[in-house]
């Protein structure tokens, strides 16, 4: 007898323990009912007021949606009036009132509590996190009639960012509630975007932030070539742009070097003019950040853990080129969150800075004799989108 308990009791809290996870949760914000201390200040803040029941789906209405209609014998999305309230403070009664037929009456309860856990005829909760599927009608339709139409605009810009629209959209997930939503329209691009109606101002923030959004470029202002007299001068020119990015041709009797820097790296092509083998001393190699500091330098093949070890030398034969790079070992880290090495910006975190510097000195040795290469660097800093500023 026993054991058939025991089986009983097990059934009726998986039954109970499935009947409480199989909630949705409605999330209608100021549209929604708040979670209050006592059922007195149910009364005084919603008595009066009109609600519509929302489903989280009208096509696949969730097991509290049929209870609404089964059990209490109410409608979704209708009008109806909260008329009463009673009850106490841990369980609120509406007395709900059809405002196209006020012989109609629908009971409605749910508990009020703090922690979402439910089960049988109460699986309708209050919270501070979940509300009730009960949409405030009235305060929607007010805000919605403020809101469309509502510009804001920034002194710096061009444009402006309005509101088109403010609706009920469905939210992602199993069995989840509609949530309120506004539609943006941006009229530098003229495009429109759908955000939740709580996050419309951070929103709009967003899009004016990145409208005066810059960042900085690296264009070769200086080769300093060698002192060596074999060395005949060489000149520098813009090779190409690629995706934004400027690439530089630097030419002697010795290299002719495609050079460019990004925030991470110097990177270059270098092919070997001459008639005698070069080699790239990387121990003597040296970045110079924007802030006059001298760091070591990594390139191509170096494991990130062994990079302040000593790294051989790059031989390029005549005729022949190299590919690699340049980076600065001090802006290498090691990322706990992403599980991965990852190399830092050399650029300056802070925007519109004036008279910063990179500089690249790439030690070439032909023969016996170390060459310094040194490659300078003008960062410059412009607007991602100048079109849109009032004073670009």
């Amino acid at each position: 007898m026993k054991q058939v308990l025991s089986i009983i009791i097990c059934l009726i809290a998986g039954f109970t323990t499935a009947m409480a996870g199989d909630h949705p949760e409605a999330h209608f914000g100021e549209f929604g009912l708040e979670h209050l201390r006592t059922m007195e200040e149910y009364q005084s803040k919603y008595q009066g007021q009109v609600v519509e029941y929302v489903p989280c789906s009208l096509e696949s209405p969730s097991y509290d949606d049929e209870r609404f209609i089964k059990n209490c014998k109410g409608e979704f999305m209708h009008p109806y009036i909260i008329s009463k309230v009673s009850g106490n403070n841990e369980t609120i009664k509406l007395e709900l009132v059809d405002t196209t037929n006020p012989k109609k009456k629908v009971k409605f309860q749910f508990k009020n509590q703090y922690e979402y856990y439910s089960y049988g005829n109460y699986t309708w909760c209050n919270t501070s996190t979940y509300q009730v599927p009960l949409f405030l009608v009235n305060k929607f339709n007010k805000a919605r009639e403020e809101t469309i139409g509502k510009v804001f605009s920034d002194p710096e810009l061009n444009f402006s960012v309005k509101v088109t629209d403010m609706m009920l959209t469905p939210s992602e997930g199993w069995k989840k509630y509609p949530i309120v939503s506004v539609k943006l329209l941006n009229e530098a691009t003229n495009t429109e975007t759908v955000v939740p109606y709580e996050d419309m101002s951070s929103k709009v923030r967003s899009i004016f932030t990145e409208a005066k959004s810059g960042r900085y470029i690296a264009k070769l202002s200086s080769v300093e070539k060698p002192s060596n007299p074999e060395i005949r001068y060489g000149g520098k020119s813009l090779s190409s742009q690629d995706n934004g990015i400027s690439k530089f041709l630097y030419e002697d009797n010795v290299i002719s070097i495609i050079i460019f820097a990004t925030p991470s790296q110097f990177s270059f092509e270098l092919k070997n003019v001459s008639d005698n083998t070069l080699k790239i001393i990387w121990d003597e190699a040296v970045i110079v950040d924007v802030e006059g500091s001298s760091n070591k330098v990594m390139h191509k093949g170096i494991k990130y853990s062994a990079r302040n070890e000593s790294q051989p030398a790059s031989t390029i034969i005549k005729g022949s080129s190299l590919d690699d790079l340049a980076a600065p070992t001090d802006k290498v880290y090691y990322s706990e969150y992403a599980k991965e090495w990852r190399n830092g910006s050399m650029f300056p975190s802070k925007p519109e800075l004036t008279d910063k510097k990179l500089t690249l000195m790439l030690p070439i040795q032909i023969k016996d004799v170390i060459n310094e290469y040194i490659f300078v660097f003008d960062l410059e800093y412009v607007k991602n989108h100048p079109e849109w500023l009032v004073n670009p």
